[in-house]
This record gives C-alpha cells, structure tokens and sequence, in this order.
C-alpha cells in the first residue's frame, strides 16, 4: 500500500506573492493561480472571485495575447483549514487561507470557462508563488 497524500504548505504565506490588492503589481502578465474579484461564470450564479485554472502553455495563443477563453473556478469563503489536513481532505476545493485578510477557497466543482476580455474590467486581488500553482494543479 503506498501512501498517497497531497502536498501542503508549511505556511499560509508560502502560497502567495501577493495575498492582498495592496500588494498586487497591476501590470505584471496574468498567470495561473491570479485571483480576480469582479468575473462571472457561465453556469455560476453571479458575479465574485475566481482562480485562473487554465494552465500557463495554453493560456496564451501565440505566447503574448491570452487565449480567448480561459479556465476559472469560482472562489468563495470558506472554514479556516489546517495546513496538515489538506493531505488527505480536500480534492474538491484548493484552499486560500490568508487571502485579503480572510480565509477562502476555489471551489473546483463550481468552475466554467469566461471570456478573457472579462479581467480587463475586474480586479486582480491576489497571485500566488510557483509553489502555490504548484498546488494548485
């Protein structure tokens, strides 16, 4: 029998490059794993957070310009989570503890593809580390 367990952050912290709108720099290129405040999902009653999914070879059409469409799952509040239980607990959801100050989740279940032209109008909140898309994936 092996052991088959999800790898975890040590810290909350390791996740993120920027975790708050404060620290986000808006002109760095979208990625993976960007949290956007503001989108709405086909199929996903109203408009809040989401995660980009889609993954970074085929978010971009000709290496510059984002694809058309893009992968996102809606992000939600959510219970605060022990690191060490996202092991073995949760694969339905990827945690965002710590994000702006509260403690969230994307919700893979609730995920749809949206217009990239949508994140011209939203707002990015929050990107995370390679380590975090890492996870994330």
């Amino acid at each position: 029998m092996t052991n088959e367990s999800l790898e975890y952050p040590a810290s909350a912290e390791d996740l993120y490059l920027a975790s708050t709108l404060e620290e986000v720099e808006h002109h760095r290129p979208v990625l993976t794993g960007d949290i956007f405040a503001g989108i709405s999902i086909p199929g996903i009653e109203g408009e809040g957070l989401a995660t980009i999914l889609t993954h970074p070879c085929s978010m971009r059409s000709d290496g510059v310009r984002l694809a058309e469409r893009l992968l996102v799952a809606r992000v939600t509040e959510f219970e605060e989570i022990a690191l060490e239980r996202w092991a073995n607990h949760f694969g339905k959801i990827m945690p965002f503890p710590g994000l702006n100050g509260g403690s969230f989740a994307a919700r893979f279940p609730d995920m749809g593809l949206i217009g990239s032209s949508q994140l011209t109008e939203a707002t990015r909140i929050a990107y995370l580390t390679p380590f975090g898309i890492n996870l994330l994936q």
